[in-house]
């Protein structure tokens, strides 16, 4: 965290030194095949002379909006897996049925719905289905019929949802997506997060994506997070049953518009050069190279990866290379596209505002936003352990960084997300004493930072 803290100080000198400084121009790479484009990007393309430091790069994988079609994929094979314990019954249900219907309303005969109810023990109410017009009629009648009642076998009903969607089979050119609905902790099966991210980590090896949307302020966070984490899904906190309908239906929407999957990077770096992670996501590094696994890029979105860099201190007009990066996947089509390959490089000077008249907006922004996210994890931890009032304190002195950063980069996103950090500071105070605001706080706090840190389409 220190150079994390480190870093804002030095961008809050640089708003001193050169507030009207302009970015430097961004490279904007040909597309390749499906559209897809790899962007490499170092914050500072000037950096000081004579010190050691930290650099950080931005690696964007992007996918233009389709212009007239929305739709990408030839079939989407969907299962729900529904909770209808017994803390479902009420609005909650009602929403819940309600927004599963909507979401079959938006599939085509080419694609495929089931959908399981768990709640002591999971069952299929409906298995595998190709979705016609005459089928529709009848699965919205069952989705209607849900009750509500019982434990929460959250795994189980995971697990026998994926069996349905191996069962309609496995079209190279289609998506595979789980939808987990709960407003619950598990209590019947396995139960923990490290249990359930292990699922999730064998579900991706199949293609299957898993995203989780929590209802209410029961549901345990840390497991929804770490199943969608280790699928490769999105995650939802929807504190008004209301809400379920427009978030499935964005879900389902980014489901449709997957422009690239099976997706590998692969970064290398130069001795010298020493690679210490991608902020905010979990990687293989072997010795000075980094791999990542994705299972899909939505179109017109960007996958966001902020590399950190340890670099040893450099003479004065020097130049050194800090990584190349590669890219491959397969289309929308499920072709293999030509392997994408970009390079980033860096100068050094003893002129100590160069640095600062180099600095890329764009990219620092986005460095910003992942740091606001770790931040928000620490603070999550430290809460957990008792240090409320410690907590609130972080999220108010990344909130003070991120207005900062604001000033010197003129992104809205960076600073409505202070804004967002000043009001969790605030309630995680207050929930010193009000263990409810606590729960309810943590979700959202915990909900932005895993949204953020995943580039996730659809954020709250």
């Amino acid at each position: 965290m220190k150079r994390v803290f480190a870093l804002f100080r030095f961008a809050s000198a640089c708003l001193l030194a050169c507030a009207a400084c302009n970015a430097a121009e961004p490279s904007v790479p040909a597309p390749a095949p499906g559209g897809v484009t790899l962007t490499v990007e170092a914050e500072n393309s000037i950096l000081p002379a004579g010190n050691a430091q930290e650099a950080m790069v931005r690696i964007a994988i992007s996918a233009p909006a389709p212009a007239r079609q929305p739709r990408l994929v030839k079939t989407v094979n969907l299962a729900v897996a529904f909770d209808c314990s017994g803390s479902m019954s009420g609005g909650k249900i009602v929403h819940a049925r309600q927004a599963a219907q909507n979401a079959l309303e938006q599939l085509g005969e080419n694609d495929f719905f089931s959908l399981v109810i768990y709640n002591h023990s999971a069952r299929v109410l409906i298995p595998a289905t190709r979705v016609t017009e005459s089928a529709k009629r009848e699965l919205a009648a069952v989705i209607g019929s849900i009750p509500a009642g019982g434990g929460t076998a959250l795994f189980s009903g995971v697990s026998l949802a994926a069996d349905e969607l191996r069962k309609a089979g496995n079209d190279p050119r289609g998506v595979r997506r789980l939808i987990l609905l709960s407003d619950g902790q598990a209590n019947v099966g396995p139960s923990s997060p490290a249990e359930l991210g292990k699922l999730g980590s064998a579900l991706v090896k199949e293609g299957i994506t898993v995203s989780t949307v929590g209802i209410g302020s029961d549901y345990n966070e840390d497991l929804m997070t770490s199943l969608a984490q280790n699928s490769d899904g999105n995650f939802y906190f929807v504190a008004r049953s209301s809400d379920l309908v427009p978030i499935l239906a964005r879900e389902l929407g980014s489901a449709l518009s997957v422009a690239a999957r099976r997706v590998k990077v692969r970064i290398d770096c130069p001795p010298g050069v020493r690679p210490r992670g991608i902020l905010g996501c979990r990687c293989r590094i072997d010795g000075q190279s980094i791999e990542l696994d994705f299972n899909q890029i939505y179109a017109g979105h960007d996958k966001v990866l902020i590399l950190q860099l340890d670099l040893p201190p450099q003479p004065d007009g020097s130049s050194k290379p800090l990584a190349d990066v590669t890219l491959e996947y397969l289309t929308a089509e499920a072709e293999k596209a030509p392997v994408l390959t970009r390079s980033v490089a860096v100068n050094f000077s003893a002129d100590s505002s160069a640095s600062a008249r180099s600095l890329n907006k764009a990219v620092s922004a986005d460095v910003a936003l992942q740091q606001s996210a770790a931040i928000r994890e620490e603070a999550i931890n430290q809460s957990d352990c008792g240090n409320i009032l410690f907590a609130s304190e972080k999220l108010r002195q990344a909130q003070l960084l991120l207005e900062r950063n604001a000033a010197l980069t003129g992104s809205e996103e960076v600073r409505e997300t202070a804004k967002r950090l000043a009001d969790e500071s605030d309630r995680l105070a207050q929930a010193e004493t009000a263990p409810a605001t606590y729960n309810e706080t943590r979700k959202e706090i915990k909900g932005r930072s895993y949204q953020i840190r995943n580039s996730q389409p659809v954020r709250q």
